[in-house]
């Protein structure tokens, strides 16, 4: 559960997510409404789609579009999880996503208690159930901790 940040730190220019993808032949269109004209599969998985030299070069922002000033078309490499990485990303513009998000600050804040204050960063030990005991053990010396806080603050 997280935020997933955006394709490309670029300032200018355009993102890959500018560009209409579909992921069942991986073929594309620009912002500019027009369609690769090829699409190759890597060794590693990624795939990679290639608009037309000369669609590109005609084009009003190929300057801040293009990959390279010696290419001057545009080349778009996708992942092989990228698919997913897309999917995640619109679905965390949604407000759902961000109503699940709310409750992950608290959370990530008790953990990190416990690894610091704990002892949660080391496992002392063997087996799951001597596992579970630490766990157990540290939750609970975390909130006995946290009520004689309460306490505290409340009798000043």
């Amino acid at each position: 559960m997280g935020y997933i940040p955006t394709s490309s730190s670029k300032k200018t220019g355009f993102n890959v997510e500018n560009f209409i993808i579909n992921f069942s032949d991986y073929s594309a269109v620009c912002p500019e409404g027009k369609k690769n004209r090829k699409t190759s599969l890597y060794k590693d998985g990624r795939h990679g789609i290639y608009f037309n030299k000369v669609d590109c070069v005609a084009c009003p922002h190929n300057s801040i579009c293009a990959n390279t000033k010696h290419c001057k078309a545009k080349i778009l490499t996708l992942n092989k999880d990228y698919q997913e990485i897309f999917n995640r990303r619109k679905l965390q513009e949604t407000k759902e996503f961000r109503d699940e998000m709310k409750v992950r600050p608290p959370i990530e804040g008790t953990i990190s208690e416990l690894v610091r204050f704990h002892g949660l960063r080391k496992i002392r030990y063997k087996g799951q159930n001597g596992r579970q005991f630490q766990c157990y053990a540290s939750a609970t010396a975390l909130n006995v901790r946290r009520f004689f806080k309460a306490l505290t603050l409340s009798h000043t």
